[in-house]
């Protein structure tokens, strides 16, 4: 009898450290649940994902419109499902968290086998299984996410009249079929706000968004991205890749900017949205267009050199930061209360590739500068294409070709770009050629 009843005391201990202070909260906008480590967001994704348990000992189950705190962490047998929303439970991130470490936003889809790939948060095996409610990242970083599945991914799967805000994603590569983001997969009648990515985002199927997959407003509840920007390449092996949404219907994206490549095999890919309808908006929006395709949504388009003065950070508003050669970064993750490893982070984030002015989305003409060199990054080509000559990326073939940065094993970019080297530009010294009657008419 000792024996039992000392496993049970050790038991109860062992699970007091786990949530000891999920016990204090309640789940209220004054007293959040705090997510203070790796092991309570799985927790906490376990709740919102309906399970019963987990290995943490940890479960939410939904109630009367809340999530509720199981504390016994013995399982839930009377979980509902959720049907009728949970504006009322707040949660709020208290630290950065790293959940796989090494280059995951460079891996190509290769998985290391030390890594564990990521179940999102409002998500499950039979169906979507959506986050309602608040999520507060309080200006903390998520890095090293590794998704490569089927459909609305991100680090939140899917979300419906919820609030996620203040949060970055790095050194991530989330891969699926369809309805892929880097904050979001799906985003259904919520906020998400103060967020920014730098997440390599792949759809091989459509809809692959930087922010979110899709942005789909309901009947009562307009969706709204704002104050979001994306570092990260977007790539949609077929329809719909937006910057920032892939595919924005009746929603609103508002003070946002793209700084990355945005690629599509097929239509609607977009600087900010790959498509914009239903009385969908778009203000206040900005995008680099050496690198992503002309904007369907009537964004504002720079080159490199003037994406990175003030003239773009003042018109995303007050919320952005502005340091001289870099794009500019949300005010909360530059702030003196911000973390180390975030302002790190956001500084990465906002490194730029000085491209040639006479260069557009669709290919570069000469060799270009690379920017963040302060920040002991180290860079790299792909291919025989270009090579490194110091800062400089020297071009050597016509070609498309990819280069990365790295910078320790928690912050990684990648760029996909297209050298037109070797090729006529129009010029006097590289006139094109006209040899044909063809080719003449097609001059007209």
């Amino acid at each position: 009898m000792k024996k039992i009843l000392s496993f049970i005391l050790i038991s109860l201990m062992t699970l007091a450290t786990v949530h000891g202070a999920w016990a204090q909260e309640d789940g209220t906008e004054s007293h959040p649940y705090l997510i203070e480590n790796l092991t309570e967001l799985k927790a906490f994704r376990d709740g919102v994902n309906k399970a019963t348990a987990n290995s943490e000992g940890i479960s939410f189950y939904f109630h009367n419109g809340s999530y509720i705190l199981d504390t016994v962490g013995t399982g839930i047998t009377d979980a509902v499902g959720i049907q009728s929303g949970g504006a009322g439970t707040y949660f709020k991130l208290t630290a950065d968290i790293v959940i796989n470490a090494g280059n995951v936003g460079l891996c190509n889809g290769v998985k290391e086998a030390s890594w564990e790939e990521w179940v999102p948060i409002g998500w499950s095996t039979d169906a979507a299984q959506s986050f309602y409610g608040h999520f507060d990242g309080d200006f903390h970083t998520i890095s090293g996410i590794y998704i490569n599945g089927s459909t609305q991914l991100g680090l939140f799967g899917s979300i419906s009249d919820a609030e996620v805000k203040n949060l970055a994603v790095s050194n991530s590569y989330i891969k699926g079929e369809r309805i892929v983001g880097g904050i979001c997969g799906w985003n259904t009648a919520s906020t998400i706000s103060h967020c920014w990515s730098a997440a390599t985002v792949v759809a091989t199927k459509g809809n692959a968004g930087g922010i979110a997959g899709n942005n789909t407003s309901s009947a009562s509840t307009v969706a709204t991205i704002e104050y979001c920007y994306n570092a990260g390449l977007v790539r949609a092996q077929s329809l719909y890749a937006g910057g920032i949404t892939a595919y924005n219907i009746g929603g609103m994206v508002d003070h946002c900017y793209n700084s990355n490549s945005v690629l599509g095999e097929e239509d609607y890919i977009g600087a900010i949205t790959g498509l914009t309808e239903s009385g969908g908006m778009v203000s206040n929006c900005y995008y680099d267009n050496l690198f992503a395709f002309v904007a369907r949504d009537g964004a504002t388009a720079y080159p490199t050199n003037a994406m990175t003065t003030n003239t773009v950070a003042a018109g995303l508003g007050g919320e952005y930061t502005y340091v001289n050669g870099y794009y500019p970064q949300l005010t909360g993750f530059t702030a003196s209360a911000a973390t180390s490893f975030t302002k790190t982070a956001s500084t990465f984030s906002a490194v730029p590739v000085i491209l040639p002015t006479s260069s557009d989305a669709n290919g570069i003409n000469g060799d270009f500068a690379l920017g963040g060199t302060s920040m002991g990054i180290i860079w790299n080509v792909s291919n025989a294409r270009a090579h490194l000559d110091g800062n400089t990326v020297v071009l050597d073939a016509k070609g498309d070709f990819y280069f990365t940065a790295f910078l320790s094993n928690n912050y990684t970019k990648i760029w996909y770009l297209n050298s037109r080297v070797g090729l006529p530009q129009g010029t006097e010294d590289n006139p094109f050629s006209v040899e044909s009657a063809d080719a003449l008419i097609n001059l007209v």
